[in-house]
């Protein structure tokens, strides 16, 4: 029997083991998804904000707050900035200026102050 005879044995369980770790993470990079930062949303928020502030916090669909940002950074929000991106209060008898996916309300012009974008709203 010829003592050289494991090598490739060993050689073959460490590529498997490193093949089934790789594999192991990019199903849980899957499953769990790509969550954004709080700095990250944030960010994506400030720059929605200062183009309201260039429209002169002015009505326009086209500057409308994206879904995508409002589906990955509603919990976000609220946790670290106080805010919400819910259009509803039952306490709200207009609740087109409660809603702050567009330019025109003071809710966004409140909640831009809040992450540092100034205007006339802001104390």
């Amino acid at each position: 029997m010829e003592k050289g005879v494991a090598i490739p044995y060993i050689v073959a369980l460490v590529i498997g083991m490193v093949v089934v770790v790789i594999m192991i993470y990019l199903m849980y990079r899957y499953v769990s998804g790509e969550r954004l930062s709080a700095e990250e949303c944030r960010a994506r928020f400030i720059e929605w904000c200062i183009n309201c502030r260039n429209l002169n916090w002015q009505y326009s669909d086209v500057i409308k707050l994206p879904q995508k940002i409002k589906d990955e950074c509603r919990d976000i929000f609220s946790k670290y900035f106080g805010f919400t991106l819910e259009c509803s209060d039952p306490n709200n008898p207009n609740p087109d200026n409660w809603c702050n996916d567009n330019c025109n309300t003071w809710k966004t012009k409140a909640d831009c102050c809040t992450v540092g974008v100034k205007n006339d709203v802001c104390p």
